[in-house]
């Protein structure tokens, strides 16, 4: 039943993000700018579930509207002088509304759909009892989600509130036949060494906006870190 009510509630945000792709043209990047300022407000309207205002380490209240519409930070970026990777702005100043447009498409849907209803509908915190380590491997401890930086997997299970909680998740390299590393050959001809895998409810991190239910995979290479 655990695994049914987290399936269940991933579906709907699959639906959702379904939704945001009709609605984007019409309704989340037209009003984009009221969708940022919504953020704080206790008075949100329906379609700030569907877009993304959650970014506010970036130094300036332009660079988090910046990263929260168009993802910069992960879309737009470059090496800066300690080798670090950071929003490229003055390149995304320079592009076309045109390419402006499918880049905040990009982020608000593909990459980052529904992101405000995610974050909005976290699992609980506190009361977390009959916490149960089922497996792991790396130096990470059971608790640590794996991901780019930490390799290996964990399996943990606990209860809060009444309810049983799960977390999964696993970096490793991965197999020539991976279905994402053959996409990743097809589409932007680089062959990818290292696949994660994220699910479950994932509330051990030290950032609070990873504190969400999640199903989560990534490809990518060593040197891409």
């Amino acid at each position: 039943m655990m695994y049914v009510r987290f399936l269940l509630n991933q579906a709907k945000v699959v639906g959702m993000v379904i939704i945001a792709f009709f609605i984007f043209p019409f309704v989340t990047y037209p009003k984009r700018r009221e969708i940022w300022e919504m953020r704080h407000s206790l008075r949100k309207k329906w379609y700030w579930k569907f877009a993304d205002s959650s970014e506010t380490g970036f130094g300036s209240y332009v660079n988090n509207y910046l990263n929260s519409t168009y993802g910069l930070y992960e879309l737009v970026k470059k090496r800066n002088t300690q080798g670090k990777w950071v929003p490229d702005y003055e390149r995304f100043a320079k592009f076309s509304k045109l390419r402006k447009w499918f880049i905040a498409l990009h982020w608000s849907v593909f990459r980052n759909g529904a992101w405000n209803y995610i974050t909005s509908n976290k699992p609980p915190t506190s009361e977390i009892t009959k916490m149960r380590c089922i497996g792991k491997e790396g130096f990470a401890d059971c608790r640590t989600v794996r991901n780019k930086y930490i390799h290996g997997f964990q399996s943990l299970k606990w209860s809060s509130h009444g309810k049983p909680y799960f977390l999964y998740s696993y970096t490793r390299k991965v197999r020539w036949f991976n279905i994402q590393r053959l996409g990743a050959l097809i589409f932007t001809w680089k062959n990818h060494t290292h696949y994660t895998f994220v699910w479950g409810a994932s509330i051990f991190n030290d950032k609070e906006s990873d504190n969400r239910f999640l199903i989560k995979s990534r490809i990518f290479n060593l040197d891409e870190i």
